[in-house]
């Protein structure tokens, strides 16, 4: 077998732990749940509302469950909101913290990462616009000039943006040019950011959980010194 093949066998190989690990997690089993189960969990928490009182959620739930029974009468069996939070929070689908001396839920990180998957692919609105090309392509560029070990190249292109800059300003300054941009391009450039903040969430309880993590390891260490 040559080197290449050897080399994709392991890659394959290590992708292949990678995802049986997967399979074993709560990521994975939220994608197989009832269609229901990830609606509730993507209405109930959003980006402007993360978390929720434990009290409301149960409601919450109670209340879609009610209405869903009356198309399925034997849908959950008699289980109720907090049944529901219960299994949710058991199979890390869902964490309870203390806010402020009041118990409420969030999604964990690996449901925040499926959740949000899951409303990219049900979204009609195409990721890929003028905006999101154009942050690429800046950023590409960014990339070859701070790479360029031409230092002629890299003062050549920062005089480039220096008087593209000076050009926009007497534009701005001679009323020219208000540069300003139209609402189909504020709408499409606010779209961008939107999407580029969907994973902080997911990232920011990830970095929280180890965090908490190291604190608790760090605390039983102490307890247990002489």
């Amino acid at each position: 077998m040559s080197r290449s093949a050897l080399s994709s066998a392991d890659a394959i190989s290590a992708r292949l732990r990678d995802l049986e690990l997967l399979t074993k997690g709560p990521a994975w089993a939220l994608t197989r749940s009832a269609p229901w189960v990830i609606a509730v969990l993507q209405a109930s928490f959003t980006r402007t509302r993360p978390q929720l009182p434990l009290e409301q959620f149960h409601a919450d739930v109670d209340a879609f469950l009610e209405q869903l029974r009356r198309q399925d009468p034997g849908l959950g069996g008699s289980a109720n909101g907090k049944t529901f939070g219960d299994e949710w929070t058991r199979k890390n689908f869902l964490t309870r913290r203390n806010q402020s001396g009041q118990i409420v839920y969030e999604v964990t990180e690996p449901a925040a990462r499926v959740l949000a998957f899951l409303d990219s692919l049900s979204s009609e609105r195409s990721t890929l616009n003028g905006s999101r090309l154009g942050t690429l392509l800046g950023d590409v560029e960014k990339l070859a000039n701070e790479t360029n070990p031409d230092q002629s190249a890299r003062l050549e292109s920062l005089e480039e943006e220096i008087g593209e800059r000076r050009q926009l300003i007497e534009d701005i300054s001679s009323g020219d040019f208000d540069g300003l941009l139209d609402d189909e391009e504020a709408v499409e450039a606010a779209g961008n950011i939107l999407d580029l903040a969907a994973s902080l969430p997911a990232d920011y309880k990830k970095m929280r959980d180890r965090i908490e993590e190291l604190v608790g390891s760090s605390a039983t260490r102490s307890s247990r010194s002489p």
